[in-house]
């Protein structure tokens, strides 16, 4: 199975960035939406895994998750990968208080054990769409101009998912593997 380890967005904030695909969309026709129930943002990637090593992972997560608060997850601006000569996706960030990069070093070094190469680069963000074509960038840098101070939406994250991925023409398929429900609340 192929695994990623992902926070779920809440429903209200998928609502907001469902509008801003449409938006997307009516300006840019080749861009290929994600589904909206799909939009999460990736924390770390972990590729195939077989079976018994899945289970492995699972108590690896279970373990970790309970060593982190739960915390507000603002999704706010907006960026392209992998550069604005060549955009192939259009994604939102998101801002945690620091808490996305501190879990996504925690699995990057514990997951190593199992066999998971580290990777070098971490952004908290959620992708919107993914080009089929480069788009216009002055259009595009426009846009996401006008995004920098926009706040899509606020989740509450109470857990860590562990997301499997099936790879289909028409798009992936993500199914909720299990999830693990992290610490105590962040005070203030």
């Amino acid at each position: 199975m192929r695994l990623f380890v992902a926070f779920w967005l809440s429903e209200k904030t998928k609502e907001a960035l469902v509008d801003a695909q449409k938006v997307l969309v009516k300006s840019f026709p080749e861009a290929r939406v994600v589904n909206p129930d799909q939009l999460h943002l990736t924390l770390k990637f972990i590729g195939e895994t077989p079976a018994e090593k899945a289970e492995d992972i699972k108590g690896f997560l279970r373990q970790q998750a309970r060593l982190f608060p739960t915390f507000k997850l603002v999704v706010r601006g907006a960026g392209v990968f992998p550069d604005k000569r060549a955009a192939r996706l259009l994604w939102v960030g998101a801002e945690g208080q620091g808490w996305p990069k501190k879990i996504n070093e925690v699995l990057e070094e514990g997951l190593e054990k199992f066999g998971i190469r580290q990777e070098c680069k971490f952004r908290e963000h959620i992708t919107l769409v993914r080009f089929r074509v480069y788009p216009a960038w002055r259009e595009l840098e426009k846009l996401i101009s006008e995004w920098q101070g926009i706040i899509f939406g606020e989740t509450e994250v109470r857990e860590l998912t562990l997301v499997e991925s099936q790879l289909k023409p028409e798009g992936p398929i993500y199914r909720t593997v299990e999830s693990f429900f992290l610490g105590e609340p962040v005070a203030g």
